[in-house]
């Protein structure tokens, strides 16, 4: 059975100092591999696919292939570039374990992992329009007060749909200050239909954070 959780708090701890970059390079290789087709999996293509990210790595300007296994493997050495040998490792690993089809999964639990490590939280800011900085530093204050994070990263996204104001998601927690909201909210008071459909509020948590 593949558990992602613990793969990824594997590689994240096995990191150490190196996070940023094994995490950027990990996202990068994952990137790079998103079109293409079939499954690559086993020992033989494993290889394959190995040699063609160090060539491609080589021609940028990085030897991975000069830091040796005991070394990349020392939690506490300070080697360049180790954080991306770690990744490129651990990629091939899942290609030789037959686990490389939940690549995306994976990368998506090293983030979290990763932001867990750093006490870093990421909330979602939706606006009418792009939101200034004193918006953005209230927000980021509050958050830092509630979730007692080191650091709040906002994930920015347009949305004119909401006419007014703005939403914040915090995982399954919503605040929402939105003018679409308010008139759900009140279509949901008032047991009124809004598009079509009896007004429901599935979602929302309403939470302050001022």
């Amino acid at each position: 059975m593949f558990l992602p959780e613990r793969w990824a708090v594997a590689f994240t701890e096995l990191c150490g100092e190196d996070l940023e970059e094994g995490v950027e390079a990990f996202r990068v290789f994952v990137s790079c591999t998103a079109r293409l087709k079939g499954r690559l999996d086993g020992n033989s293509k494993a290889l394959r696919f190995e040699a063609l990210l160090r060539k491609a790595l080589k021609e940028a300007g990085f030897d991975s292939a000069a830091l040796s296994g005991k070394a990349i493997l020392g939690r506490n050495s300070r080697l360049e570039n180790r954080g991306t040998e770690l990744a490129l490792r651990f990629i091939i690993f899942l290609l030789k374990k037959s686990y490389f089809r939940y690549r995306q999964i994976l990368l998506a639990e090293i983030e979290r992992a990763a932001d867990r490590m750093r006490g870093r939280v990421r909330v979602v800011l939706e606006s009418a329009e792009p939101a200034d900085s004193a918006l953005e530093d209230r927000i980021r204050a509050g958050l830092l007060r509630r979730t007692g994070a080191r650091e709040i990263v906002l994930d920015r996204r347009v949305i004119p749909g909401l006419i007014a104001g703005y939403r914040v998601y915090l995982g399954a927690e919503l605040l929402d200050t939105s003018f679409q909201g308010l008139m759900r909210k009140m279509a949901l008071n008032l047991g009124v239909p809004m598009g079509g459909e009896i007004a429901g509020d599935p979602i929302d948590s309403l939470w302050e954070i001022f």
